[in-house]
Parts: C-alpha cells; sequence; structure tokens
C-alpha cells in the first residue's frame, strides 16, 4: 500500500491492527512515534523483570520484539526454498540474559512464561552469522539492510535464525548485545566440556 500501512500486535500475539496514513510521510512519522514510545516501555519492562527474575534466568541485558524468517525445517536449516517461502516471518519475543538467547512466542507476563522459552541456547554456543546479507533473504531492500543470522550449537546440531528488526539501529544494537554477550559469557566460564565425533 504505498509504504502508508503500520501494523501493531499485541503482545500476547493474539490481535493485530493495522493503521493506514494518508501518505508515506505521515506512516514514516507515526512509526517512528510509535517507535519511540514502544523503545521507552520497553526499557521500563527491562528494569521490571530484572527486578523478579535475576535469580531465576540471570540478568536480562536485552528485550524485544524480531521477526523470524519461517522455515519448514524443524532445525533451522533450509536448503531447497522458494522465494515465497523465504518472504514468510512470524513475530517473536527474544531476550539475552548474561549467559543465554532465549526465543519466545509472545511476551511473557509470569515467572513460569520467563521460564518457558521455545528455544534457548547458551551464548557461549552462539554466533552473530551475518548482517543485512542482501544475497540469501528476500527481495525487499529496505527490509534486508535489517536482517541478520544468529547460529546456535545445541545437541540437535546448529540451528539458524533469520532474524528482522525494525530498523537498522535496532538491528545495531541486537548485533551488539549478541556480540559483547557471547565474549561475556565465554570469560566468564573457565572450563569447557562437551561431546563431539572425531572422523
Amino acid at each position: 500500500m504505498e509504504n502508508r500501512c503500520i501494523e501493531l500486535h499485541s503482545p500476547d500475539g493474539i490481535h493485530s491492527c493495522i493503521l493506514r496514513a494518508v501518505d508515506p510521510q505521515e506512516a514514516t512519522t507515526w512509526f517512528n512515534a510509535l517507535h519511540s514510545a514502544i523503545g521507552k516501555s520497553t526499557q521500563k519492562a527491562l528494569l521490571d523483570a530484572n527486578r523478579a527474575l535475576v535469580a531465576i534466568i540471570g540478568e536480562l541485558k536485552f528485550i524485544g520484539w524480531l521477526s523470524r524468517r519461517c522455515s519448514g525445517e524443524p532445525n533451522g536449516r533450509s536448503s531447497s526454498e522458494s522465494s515465497d517461502e523465504l518472504d514468510k516471518w512470524q513475530s517473536i519475543f527474544v531476550a539475552v540474559t548474561d549467559r543465554e538467547f532465549r526465543l519466545y512466542e509472545s511476551a511473557p507476563w509470569s515467572v513460569e512464561a520467563w521460564s518457558r522459552p521455545f528455544e534457548c541456547c547458551p551464548l557461549v554456543t552462539t554466533r552473530l552469522a551475518g548482517a543485512g546479507n542482501t544475497s540469501t533473504v528476500g527481495s525487499n531492500s529496505s527490509a534486508q539492510s535489517s536482517i541478520f543470522c544468529v547460529r546456535c550449537g545445541t545437541t540437535r546440531g546448529v540451528l539458524s535464525h533469520w532474524l528482522r528488526s525494525e530498523t537498522n539501529r535496532d538491528m545495531a544494537a541486537w548485533a551488539r548485545v549478541l556480540v559483547q554477550g557471547c565474549h561475556t559469557a565465554i570469560i566468564t566460564q573457565r572450563e569447557f566440556s562437551f561431546r563431539c565425533l572425531y572422523q
């Protein structure tokens, strides 16, 4: 719709609405205002959550909404996808703690919900694999610049999560938190033990 629409989702992931502005400039103004207000609310929520959760899941370093590229493969691997499959994205809530990268289907509303992510990877086995890679994802050039890939080593193998933020600034913030978090997690963990197959 000529960049005139803004889509809003409720934190529980159930409700959504689409706002249509008169022109792209008005849509941009509304987007920036809403994005700024949501950013301030997120920072307040981060402080409140840390008061209740630090003893349970560790210190939350960063939280927020991202879109995750849907993949038909349960392990996050995608070898032969059509261009239509590459354009399917799902909103997820993401948290980075002092030791974990956690993915939730919706924003956690209770201590119990915070302890039940659908994916949880230790930061020591998590890597930012690429940001703004335009060769393998989507066709919209404005969306491509805010796409990044996170790889997580798990007992099921390496999982790749293609994630999309709303702005380049958001992508840079996520990238910084992930890289710093991984480095800090490695420094604080003095000993590693893991299984491996040789030949």
